[in-house]
């Protein structure tokens, strides 16, 4: 695989967040960009959750938002993104999809 190799759009993935851990979504391979992408929450009141990233400028801070984007210098010694449901909520079920290489730009 070259450096433009890339893995297609995955369909969505489904996954149940529980309050005080966060949850694996995409472990990213070396140099390969990605973007997670929450397409559908089961609590409408929120759209989003909160991401931490692990790159390789080391450890993000908790952010709430509906999508992470890793680019090709964030990736270079690999990279995860994990999530926990909203500040407050006890359990939450997501959908996402996880997109990677160029489909990630």
């Amino acid at each position: 695989m070259g450096s433009d190799a890339h893995v297609p759009v995955e369909d969505p993935v489904e996954r149940t967040l529980k309050s005080g851990r966060f949850a694996l979504l995409h472990r990213a391979a070396r140099f390969q960009p990605c973007r997670v992408t929450i397409t559908a929450t089961s609590n409408a009141e929120f759209n989003g959750v909160r991401f931490r990233t692990k790159a390789l400028a080391g450890r993000s801070q908790v952010f709430e938002a509906n999508e992470v984007h890793l680019g090709l210098f964030h990736t270079a010694l690999g990279a995860t993104v994990e999530a926990a449901p909203p500040e407050g909520v006890a359990t939450v079920d997501i959908a996402y999809v996880v997109k990677t290489g160029a489909d990630a730009a």
